[in-house]
């Protein structure tokens, strides 16, 4: 898997085709028990990380970046 984790939220991505994305909010949810990717309100935030995600191991120069397995479907 990988992760990003900055500010309030944490993303987790695995790198398994077709596995869930992993949200949290470590502020209110420290122990991580909800997965917010499930609750529609926080849609942006997802697709906001994604992006991050994949920019951060694009600076990174991450050599499966462009191979990464798709994630299930919402």
């Amino acid at each position: 898997y990988v992760m990003l984790s900055e500010g309030r939220y944490k993303y987790v991505r695995t790198l398994v085709e077709g596995e869930t994305e992993e949200l949290y909010d470590v502020i209110s949810d420290p122990e991580e028990l909800k997965n917010l990717v499930f609750d529609s309100n926080y849609k942006q935030v997802l697709l906001q990380y994604r992006k991050a995600m994949i920019k951060e191991l694009k600076r990174t120069d991450v050599q499966f970046v462009d191979d990464m397995p798709g994630v299930a479907k919402h």
